[in-house]
């Protein structure tokens, strides 16, 4: 019964994920936890599924493009070590701790969507260097690892608005840079034990 649940759950948050861009996780990870599996567990399935995802969305989004590296990388190491301290974080505080706040940032992105449903859609020219903005990765990639929902949106605003890049384009980058801190944070997780075989592979249907 309990896996009959996960596979229904992981399926809706899939299809109303693709829908609203709002992340997988504001649906899956609340239902993980009521389901009794402990917080750094629940963190590590949705990672370890959005590993498979991210990777295909990032070709699919930027194949006809040309890849702007020294935007890429940068940005994508200063992330990485916002990944990192946020999977660290995730290790070692209390979970009672941290579900409140979780829960706080699942209300907080309900209101965000409800009342600016264009939130994260419009573009912007802009010329700011890829320097400066590669220092957005270190939130951005700190709040993928521990959550991520809504991330993607975030990702969209910064760059649509700082580069001037469209939609499209935002995303693409977006996913690449999610990929790789998702791996990480994966990694830190599953190499610590935290891990249920069988909520991963049902949760595949994402």
């Amino acid at each position: 019964m309990t896996l009959l649940v996960i596979f229904a759950v992981a399926f809706t948050a899939a299809m109303l994920s693709s829908m609203s861009g709002c992340g997988t996780g504001i649906i899956t990870l609340p239902s993980w936890l009521y389901l009794g599996f402990p917080l750094p567990v629940a963190i590590a399935c949705d990672r370890v599924n959005s590993c498979f995802w991210t990777v295909l969305a990032a070709r699919n989004y930027l194949k006809d493009q040309r890849i702007q590296w020294r935007f890429l990388l940068p940005m994508t190491a200063t992330g990485l070590l916002g990944a990192y301290a946020a999977t660290l974080f995730v290790i070692g505080i209390d979970e009672q701790v941290l579900k409140p706040v979780i829960g706080g940032i699942i209300l907080a992105l309900v209101v965000l969507l409800a009342c600016r449903k264009d939130f994260g859609t419009t573009e912007a020219a802009s010329c700011t260097s890829s320097r400066a903005i590669s220092l957005i990765g270190l939130p951005l990639g700190y709040y993928e690892a521990f959550f991520g929902a809504g991330n993607g949106i975030f990702a969209t605003l910064a760059l649509t608005r700082l580069k001037g890049f469209s939609i499209i384009t935002s995303l693409g980058y977006y996913y690449a840079m999610a990929f790789v801190w998702c791996f990480l944070t994966s990694a830190m997780l599953l190499g610590k034990g935290f891990y249920d075989i069988p909520l991963i592979v049902s949760c595949l249907w994402e």
